[in-house]
């Protein structure tokens, strides 16, 4: 298969702590396995502003027109609104994303994601952090074969630096999903325990 989707963003400074975006975007996905092709474009401005030295600000809204094959589906309101902080001990992230996902399963659907990420330095050897993401998703393109999605993921982890160059990270997840196929519900859910073990050569903490 073929998945290429190409972005085009133009910025401009219109303050010390403000910068202007516009931008443009065009999709195309083929698979030859399955008898579709997925093609679209779109438009789409914004701005990213420093709120504190610590604290950034990033907003995006516009415009995308997806086809799949000989389905057409109406223009979408696509965007992301996204918070991050970071400071000496603390990390801080959140976004809200919507978009138009796209695959080579006859399949389209806008998807209203939520992600949030915090990480919190213990101690010199511990960090630690907690996040989650849940999304909505909605079938779109007539007759795609798209289910309907919600989905939430909480995540949990702890970081151990035992030495500059080596660290050891042990993470547990907890994901639900409830999806609607054809009029059929179906709904699962798992656990899953992580653990990495990094080694960084000439690394420092």
């Amino acid at each position: 298969y073929r998945d290429v989707r190409l972005n085009l963003d133009y910025k401009h400074g219109v303050s010390a702590v403000t910068t202007l975006v516009y931008g443009a975007t065009v999709r195309d996905y083929d698979s030859e396995n399955v008898d579709t092709e997925i093609d679209g474009y779109g438009l789409f401005g914004g701005f990213d502003r420093a709120m504190s030295p610590t604290l950034q600000l990033s907003t995006r809204i516009g415009v995308e027109k997806t086809n799949l094959s000989e389905i057409e589906s109406d223009p979408e309101v696509v965007g992301s609104i996204r918070l991050s902080r970071n400071v000496e001990t603390i990390n801080l992230f959140a976004e809200y994303r919507r978009f138009i996902q796209a695959s080579g399963t006859r399949s389209l659907a806008i998807r209203d994601q939520v992600s949030v990420n915090f990480r919190r330095r213990l101690s010199e050897k511990i960090s630690a952090g907690l996040g989650a993401r849940a999304y909505k998703s909605k079938g779109l393109g007539g007759e795609s074969s798209v289910d309907n999605r919600n989905y939430v993921q909480l995540h949990a982890s702890v970081l151990w630096y035992l030495m500059p160059t080596f660290t050891i990270e042990t993470e547990y997840r907890y994901t639900v999903l409830d999806r609607l196929i054809a009029d059929r519900s179906e709904g699962s859910n798992s656990n899953r325990v992580n653990i990495w073990f990094t080694w960084q050569p000439n690394s420092t903490l």
